[in-house]
């Protein structure tokens, strides 16, 4: 158990050191994502540059554990792009709490 505890507070401090300014704040059909509230993320990915604010604010969400917001930010994202393969991961991300064993 420790080890995997460990293994999981180390991924997460990995990712928050990765930040993108360029999706900072933005405007997704007139609402305002932004992800200093949340925290900074990146993940290269192929989804569609409208898509990317929902995406990465709903990965920061999921690494806040606010699973959810998360999963709401992510689903915003598969309306904008619905070939976006990876806000469906993100989605089904959110359904796995491992911590809380659920």
């Amino acid at each position: 158990m420790g080890y995997v505890f460990s293994l999981v507070i180390g991924i997460l401090l990995s990712f928050s050191s990765f930040h993108s300014d360029a999706f900072a704040s933005d405007t997704i059909n007139g609402e305002n994502i932004n992800l200093n509230d949340v925290g900074q993320v990146s993940l290269t990915n192929s989804g569609s540059l409208d898509a990317q604010q929902a995406f990465l604010h709903g990965l920061a969400q999921l690494h806040n554990f606010e699973y959810e917001f998360a999963a709401e930010d992510f689903i915003r994202a598969q309306r904008i792009d619905p070939t976006f393969a990876l806000a469906y991961w993100g989605e089904a991300m959110t359904y796995n709490e491992p911590l809380w064993f659920n």
